[in-house]
């Protein structure tokens, strides 16, 4: 069968099946700003937009961000590819580094939600994560800025206005295995932008923001626990054929199961060699 005719199939199938096996898209749990201040002060847990980089004042700001892995994502699949998309809506910095790290603290967002163009933050409320608390205004930070991993997960050069990815195949991977595994405490990442010179900040938008096509999304792509039952409903037929031939078309990461870097027909000869042998 020529590959323009799987291709078909497989569009086919999209129609008829809705659900992916292999692929989930996630919107943000929570999402904060931490604004630099030595007292604390300032957050922005309700707002619409979070913050990186350095301000002209000079204030440095860090956007923490996080997503429940564990309600998205079936148990015992093995992760493939992870992707964070965030929306950058505001700059007078060119192209600058934003690195995202795992957080290794517990932190909170509260009902604080600041005005205008909200780069001055607003008071900080009960819960809410500052420079100096987890939680405003009871717990701390061991460092103020944030307690993470200092090693990036990821890393991803913003520019101007639009949409900005951090993955698929990076230390995001084994940071979503042990979250959906529950090896590791889910914290979620902080993007950290240039803090080394005045006026680098970025402004993205959060989870609040008003355009849903703008707000945070987690794209994480797994193999089944049994690859020949792709669909993941217990039995191995012709539906688990149609669901892979789903994101072979569209060349997802999921599908690519000799993990090469490219979907291919050897990645479509693995799945039929799984799927005759079943589960």
């Amino acid at each position: 069968m020529r590959l323009n005719q799987l291709s078909a199939i497989a569009a086919t199938a999209g129609l008829a099946i809705s659900a992916s096996a292999g692929v989930v898209r996630i919107g943000a749990s929570h999402d904060n700003t931490l604004y630099e201040t030595s007292d604390g002060s300032l957050s922005n847990g309700a707002g619409q937009h979070c913050f990186v980089g350095v301000t002209g004042q000079p204030k440095a700001r860090r956007a923490l961000i996080a997503f429940d892995i564990q309600s998205a994502v079936p148990p015992g699949v093995q992760i493939v590819g992870v992707t964070l998309t965030m929306h950058m809506s505001k700059t007078v910095a060119g192209p600058t580094e934003v690195t995202l790290h795992r957080v290794t603290n517990h932190w909170g967002e509260g009902a604080s939600d600041a005005d205008d163009a909200e780069g001055s933050g607003a008071p900080a409320q009960p819960n809410d994560a500052t420079w100096i608390h987890t939680e405003h205004d009871t717990y701390y930070w061991n460092q103020r800025g944030g307690d993470f991993d200092p090693t990036p997960s990821n890393v991803s050069i913003v520019d101007g206005v639009g949409d900005y990815s951090w993955g698929p195949w990076s230390g995001m991977i084994p940071d979503a295995q042990a979250w959906l595994d529950g090896t590791s405490a889910n914290n979620g990442w902080i993007l950290i932008g240039d803090e080394s010179i005045d006026s680098t900040a970025k402004r993205f938008d959060t989870r609040e923001n008003p355009e849903p096509a703008n707000r945070p999304v987690l794209r994480i792509d797994y193999f089944p626990p049994c690859i020949a039952d792709w669909d993941m409903d217990g039995l191995v037929n012709t539906r688990d054929v149609l669901a892979y031939l789903g994101e072979w078309a569209a060349a997802s990461n999921s599908a690519d199961l000799d993990q090469s870097g490219n979907v291919n027909t050897y990645d479509l000869l693995i799945f039929l060699n799984y799927w005759t042998s079943g589960c």
